[in-house]
């Protein structure tokens, strides 16, 4: 599993989305990777926690709106095997 975790300060709007495509299969494929929203993660504004329990290939953290000055730390923690 992978845990999750998104701290924010001030006003930011976030999502946190997963693709099980091969991001660094050319320069640019995470561009046209299919991006999906983590089902609990999602146009968020306050800090966050979630996981996943099923194999993803790529992960990232995108941020729709942020305000001058606000701050966002994102964690990802993967278990040991």
């Amino acid at each position: 599993g992978i845990s999750l975790g998104v701290s924010i300060t001030g006003t930011i709007n976030y999502d946190v989305q997963h693709t099980l495509d091969d991001i660094f299969a050319s320069p640019t494929a995470h561009q046209s990777a299919n991006w999906f929203d983590h089902s609990s993660i999602a146009a968020k504004t306050a800090s966050s926690d979630g996981n996943y329990a099923f194999p993803i290939r790529a992960v990232r953290l995108l941020v729709n709106s942020v305000t001058n000055g606000a701050t966002v730390s994102f964690t990802i923690l993967q278990g040991a095997r």
